[in-house]
């Protein structure tokens, strides 16, 4: 049944992402690119204090309600709320009073306030009733959820364009209407959650499990965020505005593979408890294999051809959008090989060793973006914080890897070098059609065709799958099995 939920999850993301690319094309459509750039520090300002909306609680409510034997753990449930309950009231004091003293001197006040109620109405929906559905595994219902608040932004922006001028102001109803009404819709959803008050067991259970994610936490969201101000800080806004597009399409890979982890989190830690983990290595194994086997050919596929698109959709002031894509899909690929196994450390409770890892990534990427960016040094500008970022995870791999197999037992699925060499050559065949003829844009679809096809059969006459791998993937997909798993989330 996981594999069923994990390819709803996957669909819903793929679904959510298209819809978020459409409004944020509508975004770069409808604004100048100088709004984009200050749209995208205001958003990564926002965002960067959001780890105090995280620190660990949702990792600690799924493996804590994962091991207790009780479908209707009230006292679990209440817990969960009362802590994030307090954390929302934080997040919105620190955020506040932070907008007194960061250089935000470009930004209207009024705007600032409507983005950060929006913000908190839509972390309550993301970070809580949303946590709740995937401890239930209720991940169609999820989807339904994430996939109508895209569907909602892009409408509004299409709506009120008519009522506001193009500025940041527009932007700011957008998100406050919008998330308002993905917090009504998850209250609808919040009334058939049974709660009682918490005790001060729980709250220790709670608090001895995530203390250690304070840090781990802090310095993950802090990262994704900083690079965007660090930008800021040395090269144009109009330069700012690609990095910030860039990494929002990047975003939407991330998301699709890191949403998976949530699932994989809840079985994890029932297996543990039940003193099943080699079941757990195997389900890793599986799903480094499957990942790699689906995701490789579809980002060299986005490496060859995004440009084309990119000229053609954003126009010509985002063309190093294309570049950044390309630098930014490394890491794509080395979180192939990652995501089971940062969920397996979790549901084992070794956030130690998590928190060295997240601080050993964002000082190395701290220190590579200083080099990279800043005109004392290499002055490589956005292309140089790319490049900071994969450089510091490459590193960060290197150095942990043989330490996580040597205590836990994880090795590497090598089988990804296999993928990689086969649709490498695929891309340098690609490639020299590309130099020997010129052809319409409207070939793409038939070259993308033809190139996924020749990697599966390489890959199938290489043994990188068999037709038990095969039989397996359509046994997930079927269409009877995905619909009776929808229908059991229904009643």
């Amino acid at each position: 049944m996981d594999s069923i939920k994990i390819l709803i999850t996957i669909i819903a993301h793929i679904i959510e992402g298209i819809l978020g690319f459409i409004f944020f094309y509508l975004i770069l459509l409808y604004f100048d690119i100088e709004t984009v750039g200050y749209y995208g520090v205001l958003i990564s300002f926002l965002e960067m204090f959001t780890f105090i909306l995280d620190l660990g609680f949702a990792i600690a409510y799924l493996k804590i309600y994962s091991e207790i034997n009780d479908p209707e753990n009230k006292i679990c449930n209440g817990t969960f709320l009362l802590i994030r309950l307090i954390q929302f009231m934080v997040y919105a004091v620190i955020i506040f009073v932070s907008t007194l003293f960061l250089p935000l001197d470009n930004f209207d006040p009024n705007v600032l306030y409507f983005f950060i109620g929006a913000y908190i109405l839509g972390f309550i929906g993301s970070h809580t009733i949303i946590i709740i559905l995937i401890r239930k595994k209720q991940i169609f219902k999820r989807a339904i959820l994430v996939v109508s608040f895209a569907l909602t932004k892009i409408i509004l922006l299409i709506i009120l364009r008519d009522y506001y001028i193009s500025d940041l102001w527009l932007i700011a109803m957008v998100y406050f209407i919008s998330n308002l009404t993905f917090f009504i819709i998850n209250l609808l959803f919040f009334k058939s959650v049974k709660i009682n008050m918490p005790t001060k067991e729980y709250l220790k259970k709670f608090f001895e499990y995530s203390y250690p994610f304070f840090l781990i936490t802090t310095l993950q969201i802090i990262l994704i965020n900083i690079d965007v101000l660090i930008v800021n800080q040395y090269v144009p806004i109009n330069d700012v505005a690609v990095y910030f597009t860039a990494k929002k399409i990047y975003g939407y890979f991330y998301v699709i593979i890191s949403g998976i982890g949530y699932i994989l989190l809840t079985t994890f830690s029932k297996n543990i408890a039940m003193q099943k983990e080699e079941e757990n290595l195997l389900m890793i194994k599986e799903t480094h294999k499957f990942l790699n086997l689906l995701f490789v050919p579809l980002i060299f596929i986005f490496i060859l051809y995004s440009t084309e698109f990119i000229a053609l959709i954003f126009g010509q002031n985002y063309l190093k959008i294309g570049i950044i894509l390309y630098i930014l899909s490394f890491n794509i690929m080395l979180f192939l090989n990652y995501c089971a196994i940062e969920t397996q450390l979790r549901a084992l409770g070794k956030v130690m060793i998590l928190a060295e890892i997240s601080l050993l990534r964002t000082i190395l990427t701290i220190v590579f973006m200083i080099i990279f960016i800043s005109p004392e040094f290499i002055n490589l500008g956005i292309i140089g914080a790319a490049l900071a970022i994969v450089l510091a995870e490459i590193f960060t791999q290197i150095i942990i890897r043989p330490i996580i197999y040597k205590k836990y037992g994880i090795g590497y699925y090598w089988g990804s070098f296999r993928n990689l060499a086969i649709m490498l050559g695929v891309f340098l065949l690609q490639l020299y059609i590309n130099s020997r003829f010129s052809y319409n844009i409207l070939f793409i679809p038939l070259f993308i065709l033809f190139n996924i096809s020749l990697y599966f059969l390489i890959n199938y006459l290489l043994r990188g799958f068999s037709k038990e791998d095969i039989k397996f993937f359509f046994s997930i997909v079927n269409l009877k099995k995905i619909k009776e798993s929808i229908l059991l989330e229904m009643k």
